[in-house]
């Protein structure tokens, strides 16, 4: 929601910021919704659409401005999920719709 205050003391009601979008769908919310951790073990697991590509991403330290490609997914329109093998160390993991 958004609202605009362009005079006067009191603010707009709220307003829909896509109320005249005309785009088709914005698709599902792009998160990392499991995380399993299985001694060195790690399964990341996120909602997809039908044929669009996905590309996971990882870095050492969230400061870091370069991201690394890890691996690309094609979505099937439900959950896809990867599993990451003898981790060590930290590393933040992201989940990019191309």
């Amino acid at each position: 929601m958004v609202s605009r205050l362009s005079t006067g003391k009191t603010g707009p009601p709220n307003s829909p910021i896509f109320a005249t979008w005309k785009g088709g769908t914005l698709g599902p919310i792009l998160e990392i919704r499991r995380l399993d951790l299985n001694g060195t073990n790690l399964t990341l697991s996120f909602p997809t659409m039908t044929n669009k590509l996905y590309t996971i991403q990882y870095a050492e330290s969230l400061s870091q401005l370069a991201w690394s490609n890890l691996t690309m997914i094609i979505g099937t329109g439900s959950a896809n999920s990867l599993a990451l093998t003898n981790l060590g160390g930290q590393r933040f993991y992201r989940v990019r719709l191309n």
